[in-house]
């Protein structure tokens, strides 16, 4: 009886030192204001879902799928799976409160200490930019440059850094993993391709990766594509959803 309740203790203590040695993340879901789906009438009208119905599946299923391809490695805290009111007020604070940049991919460490979560932004991804005058070249013509954002994503930053420090504490995690950006893009470039509706569509996920102490570790976003045949909101989510959740959860250290 003793030997078979040391092995009982033995074998809780081993369960516990496994479980508190996994890393510990926080998922903060995009604000809806980030919400950009081109395709957004032909998907909506063959999924049978009104616009804000398709953007609470998007979040919840891609919230689904990042906590799916960590769960064995990682112990996850959703604030969309976190059933309290205060989750759901932590989401309200965090949307408010948050400074959404578009951001170069940082290329060195001392980049990377400039995209703290705790330093004013510079550029507000909310407001709108001011656009270079249009210059008239010699023959009269007017042009204007459009600027390339292919290389950036967005980030997001905390003004007052008691949001990021309360949202580590609340839940006692050791990264923050912030959705800060969701984009469905359709490729219009090929007019036949459009007619046939053999045309591709990309799906877009912008992120952040924060540590416990506001340090940026990663920030990027991930693509899948798909056939713009393909307008069923919960296939497209079931099939090319988990790609981009496994990109998104390797980045945590």
């Amino acid at each position: 009886m003793r030997n078979v309740l040391l092995l009982t203790v033995m074998l809780v203590f081993c369960v516990t030192s496994v479980f508190a040695q996994k890393k510990s993340v926080m998922l903060v879901p995009f604000d809806s204001k980030l919400f950009n789906n081109q395709e957004s009438e032909v998907m909506l009208e063959d999924s049978d879902m009104s616009y804000e119905q398709s953007i609470q599946f998007f979040t919840t299923s891609l919230d689904e799928h990042l906590t799916r391809a960590v769960k064995d490695a990682m112990r996850i805290h959703s604030l969309l799976r976190t059933y309290t009111t205060d989750a759901y007020s932590d989401i309200d604070i965090v949307h408010q409160q948050a400074d959404y940049v578009l951001t170069e991919r940082p290329q060195s460490m001392s980049e990377k200490k400039d995209l703290s979560a705790f330093q004013v932004a510079k550029k507000r991804f909310k407001k709108r930019k001011k656009t270079n005058p249009r210059v008239a070249p010699p023959d009269g013509e007017v042009v204007s440059e459009k600027e390339d954002n292919s290389d950036k994503f967005v980030s997001v930053k905390f003004s007052d850094p008691q949001v990021f420090i309360d949202l580590i504490q609340n839940y006692s995690v050791n990264y923050v993993v912030f959705i800060t950006q969701f984009e469905i893009l359709g490729d219009y470039s090929d007019p036949y391709a459009v007619a046939q509706q053999s045309y591709l569509r990309t799906i877009r996920v912008h992120y952040a990766i924060f540590d416990e102490s506001g340090k940026f570790v990663y920030g990027d976003y991930e693509t899948n594509t798909f056939l713009a045949s393909q307008n069923a909101i919960a296939d497209v989510c079931a099939n090319y959803f988990p790609e981009i959740a496994r990109k998104i959860m390797r980045r945590i250290p």
